[in-house]
């Protein structure tokens, strides 16, 4: 059992504990056209791998601010998920996969009032641009202030509250798009208040604890609320108000709320935007709009700024770790044994390139493995590569894994594909017109039957490499 974390109360507070970790950077002046996404993707990159909170940005008053690379570093991602703070990648995924096996859901609490009741906009009053609204990439077809939001959604039939992460593109004032795949649990919603011929309530919450954007993200099965699954993450419950118009509950320490109506006839020109794939993954096209009918917000407001990246990334590095935990249990809950480690690679996004490390039981145990892996929950969407491979192998080490496939593979025996998949409209490696896509296991692991002869590999001792770097680190430092 992992021990608890000590907890913080909301945004504000986690920022303290970050700052205290020595990981927070102040900067001012930043120009909200594209500068604001130059800067994300050069700290998504930096070893240092800080969170950015921008003040005093060009044509916005002071106070105004935007937060950058919320999540880049392994201990705010565990401050987040009330776990210890990891020794590496590794052991960050293993810990909140045993934490996952232990959470129980925490229904949240109604307040009367809370921090994002300071200030009220309502009716003439709403203009969603007095916010810093960036354009983040070169091709992006406008302002986008909903990268890292949370989109809270209701469903008319049961009462399931939804929080999801979709892309949120300002149209004017009063407006801001609603971007959402098929499949996914606010555009289910969103339809089936469609189909009762009723527009769909929608809020939209721009900034807040970070763990609450990380329970957005995920794909947790259908009826499941966000907002209980985080009070379960806590150990307590989150703290909401219950908007009067559209009877949506909100984070009450929550740092701005957009809240209105989508209707279904109600669309304007959406798009292109740089996606997580590291392209524009959709041409623009008309899509619902929700029409802001009330904003309410903080003192100084902190927005999220999350623009996807080109991968690999310090945001690819955290959806990876958040999924392998996930893959790593729908492992154990199938029956595969003696599963090592998972990770899902920077380089495919947090997504499409799986690795696997197992320590060898039976003949077949790699294919196993690699097919329940493409196929469970948490690996179905979006993949394209599984690669397993033998416990000796570090799988968040691409360089390991890149020899295990080039030394322990044979093409043909070591490859298969899995046809027609689960795939989505982002999906950048399928034709025109396809909704599926397929995926390659790849058995990297020693062949089986050679399992007790196969040549031993070049080690050195990790004491003796430990002390080596003591003696002779001196030498990996560049001159001047």
């Amino acid at each position: 059992m992992t021990t608890q974390a000590p907890l913080y109360k909301d945004l504000r507070e986690w920022l303290d504990r970050v700052d205290q970790y020595g990981e927070l950077r102040p900067i001012e002046g930043v120009d909200t056209d594209l500068e604001l996404g130059d800067i994300a993707a050069l700290v998504s990159r930096s070893p240092d791998n800080p969170a950015i909170l921008c003040d005093r940005l060009k044509d916005f008053p002071t106070g105004y601010r935007v937060l950058l690379n919320t999540l880049g570093s392994k201990r705010r991602l565990a401050l987040c998920l009330s776990v210890p703070p990891p020794d590496d990648e590794i052991h960050l995924v293993w810990l909140w996969k045993e934490k996952l096996k232990s959470i129980a859901l925490i229904p949240p609490t109604k307040v009367k009032n809370g921090p994002v009741t300071q200030n009220h906009l309502i009716g003439n009053k709403v203009d969603i641009r007095r916010f810093p609204t960036p354009r983040w990439h070169d091709l992006d077809g406008g302002k986008y202030i909903g990268t890292a939001c949370c989109v809270i959604t209701r469903s008319p039939e049961n009462g399931w509250v939804n929080l999801g992460t979709y892309r949120a593109m300002v149209q004017g004032a009063d407006a801001v798009g609603f971007f959402a795949e098929p499949g996914r649990h606010g555009r289910l919603h969103r339809e089936l208040w469609w189909k009762k011929g009723k527009p769909c309530p929608v809020a939209v919450v721009l900034g807040c604890d970070p763990l609450l954007f990380i329970v957005s993200s995920l794909n947790l099965p259908a009826g499941i609320s966000e907002l209980n699954y985080a009070g379960g993450i806590k150990g307590e419950p989150i703290e909401i108000l219950e908007d009067e118009a559209t009877g949506l509950p909100i984070p009450a320490s929550a740092e701005c709320v957009l809240l209105g109506e989508c209707s279904e006839r109600d669309t304007l020109p959406e798009g292109p935007f740089g996606e997580w794939t590291g392209y524009y993954g959709s041409e623009r096209s008309p899509q619902p709009v929700i029409r802001v009918k009330s904003i309410f917000f903080r003192d100084q407001p902190i927005i999220f700024g999350r623009p996807p990246i080109k991968p690999p990334s310090s945001q690819a590095r955290t959806q990876g770790i958040l999924r392998s935990s996930l893959i790593w249990n729908h492992l154990e809950a199938a029956g595969i044994p003696s599963v090592k480690g998972v990770w899902l690679h920077e380089a495919g996004g947090g997504s499409l390139f799986s690795v696997i490390s197992i320590d060898q039981k039976y003949p077949g145990h790699a294919t196993q493995t690699g097919i329940v892996a493409s196929q469970c929950g948490g690996g179905i969407r979006n993949g394209r590569f599984v690669v397993v491979v033998d416990d000796d192998i570090n799988p968040a080490d691409i360089q390991d894994v890149v020899w295990a496939v080039c030394t322990r593979c044979d093409p043909a025996r070591s490859f298969q594909t899995v046809r027609r998949s689960y795939s989505s409209p982002l999906d950048t490696g399928v034709l025109p017109g396809e909704v599926h896509n397929s995926r390659m296991i790849i058995d990297a692991c020693k062949p089986y039957e050679r399992l007790h002869s196969f040549p031993l590999s070049l080690r050195i001792d990790s004491q003796r490499l430990a002390e080596a770097r003591n003696k002779w680190g001196f030498l990996l430092n560049r001159p001047g």
